[in-house]
């Protein structure tokens, strides 16, 4: 067997077994399965669009924002809690007092160091993760890692699921 043959053998490999870890800690292996689950209380969610808690429910009940979901808990039916996408609902109904203004340039934070290992992939991503759920529009661009870390922990195996026209890399000048 060829050196090529070997390391193309290798990589087959390590993606199968990208894939089976994948499915045995996702039931899939696509970006999707991995989408936030979380449900928030209404005390979280009042705070994160900045209202009270009982202006939510008074919008649920004159019909503003559909009834919340309720699940059983032992004999006694409760809120579910929200989702992010009725999180993302409630803001467009309240208004979102963290959306950037049309007429103004969006900010553009950089996290850099010359030292390598030191967090800057961890501390971009815990950043934009946190600006999301304060409801900004968020844009990370994951500029030089050639692991592809940012992708990673957004549920994206770089060998499996992004592919050059996915990429910068088409509209690069060379």
């Amino acid at each position: 067997m060829s050196l090529i043959n070997l390391l193309h053998e290798c990589i087959s490999r390590g993606q199968e077994m990208t894939q089976a870890i994948a499915i045995a800690q996702f039931g899939d292996d696509s970006p999707e399965a991995r989408r936030i689950t979380r449900r928030w209380g209404i005390t979280e969610v009042a705070d994160l669009i900045g209202v009270s808690p009982q202006a939510i429910r008074d919008a649920e009940k004159n019909g503003r924002l559909p009834p919340p979901d309720f699940e059983l808990r032992g004999r006694v039916e409760r809120r579910a809690g929200y989702t992010i996408d009725q999180i993302s609902h409630m803001r467009s109904i309240f208004g979102n007092p963290n959306q950037r203004p049309a007429d103004k340039n969006p900010a553009v934070l950089a996290v850099m160091s010359h030292k390598g290992g030191v967090y800057k992939t961890s501390s971009a991503v815990h950043e934009a993760q946190w600006l999301a759920l304060q409801g900004h529009r968020v844009l990370l661009i994951e500029g030089n890692d050639p692991q592809g870390t940012a992708s990673m922990y957004h549920g994206y195996v770089p060998d499996l699921h992004i592919h050059a026209e996915d990429t910068l890399l088409p509209f690069l000048p060379w």
